[in-house]
């Protein structure tokens, strides 16, 4: 069995260019990885250089998605790590690879989100996400950004830059001037519509070979869960339990207490300070109950399209059924049914790195321990009060204050997006 070996990059310039990152190995011995990998202590303390204390794993299909392209880490570019605490981490990384898959692994490393036709085609579209590239060493760091820092080897003109329709396909109809005349492909000669635009390639001999693109790759760590598609397939959260951000803030809500209970609330007796006169009879006028509340917020990123119609037919409605369906890591179990009212949302419109559009919900929502429609009572003969459901009509299925949204819509509905549109 041969051992495990360890990548470490060198310079190797090729022919008159520099900067080109190549591969050499160091093996690594079978007690050395296990040194790097098990725990130890010191002091009490347990490290290992290998541990992963996130919780958060690899990705293995992402893995296996980026060993089609051949990108590596620079020698000569500055690797650094900044740790805050309370902020977590963030990385630079350079890296260097093929000018030709440059584009293609911005994509790849920053990941990116497609609404896709269901099948049978249905009112309903199904989100498609690849996810972000995770930090080899720190799986809870992701691929914030990417930078073409700069392109290395001989500028030559790009023959693949065509002029796209708004489908991204290539026009190749001849491209008329002002004078009506064909204009001219200054690479091809030819007037099929390419456009001038600066391609890097490797001049070895008079022969041109593919350039570079040197990358600076930022990580950090995002506000919410990022699951792939296959995780989110058996997720009771769904889209809920991925790409969403939730805040949770608790509050007080001012509420007028009803005569019927102030008139029970009633000062004490003089044995206890009150004096004459005072004692014993009611509080006069109608104090205000504070009752502890809380607001739930939850901003959805990267939302293709948006699904407006459940959104307008759960506002101003409470939860019919508990919400989220099962526990959240972010902020603990469900809320029951008829405990969240919801608010107006808020939507901001964005271009991605791929160019298409689009948006950024968010929810708003009050939330009421004993539920929004139960209401202040006083009950018994012992000064006693509390909340109680009731109805207009006073029957059980009476018409509630505040209603369930119509139609069998749940506020899971609204993390459901409507079939695919196209926008310019």
């Amino acid at each position: 069995m041969t051992s495990p070996t360890n990548p470490i990059l060198t310079n190797q310039p090729p022919g008159d260019d520099s900067g080109q990152a190549s591969l050499s190995t160091i093996p690594l011995d079978p007690e050395t990885i296990a040194a790097l990998t098990s725990a130890g202590s010191s002091g009490g303390l347990s490290f290992g250089v290998l541990q992963n204390f996130s919780g958060i794993g690899h990705n293995i299909p992402k893995l296996f998605l980026g060993a089609s392209f051949l990108f590596f880490d620079y020698a000569d570019g500055t690797y650094s790590e900044d740790w805050k605490a309370w902020q977590g981490g963030a990385v630079t990384r350079w890296m260097i690879g093929p000018w030709s898959q440059w584009r293609q692994y911005r994509t790849y490393m920053l990941g990116t989100t497609n609404n896709l036709p269901t099948q049978p085609v249905s009112a309903n579209g199904l989100l498609s996400r690849l996810i972000p590239a995770q930090h080899p060493y720190e799986p809870s760091l992701y691929v914030t950004g990417v930078e073409l820092a700069q392109g290395k080897g001989a500028a030559v003109l790009d023959p693949f830059t065509v002029v796209q329709d708004s489908n991204g396909k290539a026009v190749t109809t001849p491209i008329l001037d002002v004078n009506g005349q064909p204009l001219i492909n200054p690479v091809t000669g030819n007037s099929d519509g390419g456009l001038p635009f600066i391609y890097y390639a490797h001049n070895n001999g008079g022969q041109f070979f593919d350039g570079q693109a040197l990358l600076k790759i930022t990580y950090g760590h995002y506000p919410y869960l990022i699951k792939d598609d296959a995780t989110i397939a058996t997720d009771p959260n769904k889209e809920a339990g991925r790409w969403v951000e939730w805040q949770y803030s608790q509050a007080l809500q001012a509420i007028q207490v009803p005569a019927n209970i102030s008139s029970l609330l009633t000062f004490l007796p003089t044995s206890s300070g009150v004096p004459t006169g005072i004692a014993g009879t009611p509080v006069p006028g109608n104090p205000v109950l504070l009752l502890p509340t809380a607001s739930l917020r939850a901003i959805w990123y990267d939302v293709p399209d948006i699904p407006f119609t459940a959104i307008r037919a759960c506002t101003g409605k409470v939860n019919p059924d508990s919400f989220p369906a099962a526990f959240n890591p972010l902020f603990g179990p469900p809320f029951a049914p008829g405990t969240l009212l919801m608010n107006p949302c808020k939507f901001e419109n964005y271009r991605t790195p791929l160019g298409y559009w689009s948006r950024k919900v968010t929810f708003d929502w009050m939330y009421r321990d004993v539920g929004w429609n139960s209401f202040p009572a006083a009950s018994g003969t012992g000064g006693n009060y509390g909340f109680y459901p009731a109805t207009f009509g006073g029957t059980a299925g009476g018409t509630k204050l505040y209603p369930f949204p119509a139609g069998g819509v749940t506020f899971a509905s609204m993390f459901q997006v409507p079939a695919p549109v196209a926008y310019q």
